[in-house]
């Protein structure tokens, strides 16, 4: 397939997954976003290429083409996909319908890292819908609730994202689950898809009633605290994917 046709293919898979998820939870859809792939086979210099240029920062073009980092720029009304893979359609276009039917993502502060989870919890819970296979990037670093307090804080405080991400597509996927065997219903998934401007302690609510009901906080991780004591610093490594 060369690169014209995968382009138009996927900003098909794009429509249909938007539509898909639409009609599951009676969501609107305010606009179909412009999609632009950049995995693969993309020719250098074509005139998408410029026009995307001009609307993300060359230094994260780059990134996202190395790390196969996809994302949705809502102000751009743009979805630009790495990879073809279902998994990242899927997340985008969740991510499309969360924002522009909620007010959740209005002047999102740098440090509300619970808004950020609801966000990218919903991202994950609807692309199982598009790729049912799809698993947890995250899943091997272990429940990072269950850290001793210290190294929950620094991990907040120096590695944001992964706290957010693995509590996020934890929870996420855990809803999808719970979902399926009809425990977390459609209309409390459409609340979070058009959930009115919170704060975020209201939104660290939400977060912690719904771990409450479906992914019960751990003891805390007396095997980690055991090597924290005998190395007296662990040293961590995270990679996000």
């Amino acid at each position: 397939m060369d690169w014209v046709k995968k382009q138009e293919r996927l900003q098909e898979r794009v429509f249909e997954a938007i539509e898909e998820l639409a009609d599951e939870f009676d969501l609107e859809v305010p606009y179909y976003p412009t999609v632009y792939y950049i995995g693969v086979g993309t020719p250098k210099y074509s005139e998408r290429e410029k026009s995307l240029k001009e609307i993300v920062d060359p230094s994260y073009f780059l990134y996202m083409q190395r790390y196969n980092e996809s994302v949705y720029l809502p102000y751009d009304h743009a979805i630009v996909l790495s990879t073809g893979l279902r998994s990242h359609v899927g997340e985008e276009s969740s991510h499309l319908l969360h924002v522009t039917n909620s007010k959740i993502a209005n002047n999102l502060g740098e440090n509300e890292h619970y808004k950020k989870i609801l966000i990218e919890m919903i991202g994950f819970f609807g692309s199982k819908f598009i790729s049912p296979i799809r698993l947890d990037s995250l899943r091997n670093v272990g429940d990072i609730m269950g850290f001793p307090e210290d190294i929950l804080q620094e991990t907040r405080e120096f590695s944001p994202d992964t706290f957010i991400y693995q509590q996020a597509y934890g929870l996420g996927g855990r809803l999808w689950v719970e979902y399926e065997n009809k425990r977390f219903t459609k209309e409390e998934a459409r609340e979070i898809y058009t959930v009115e401007k919170i704060t975020e302690k209201e939104a660290e609510e939400m977060f912690f009633k719904l771990r409450e009901r479906f992914w019960p906080l751990p003891e805390k991780n007396w095997i980690f605290e055991e090597l924290v004591e005998e190395n007296e610093k662990p040293i961590i490594e995270w990679r996000i994917e």
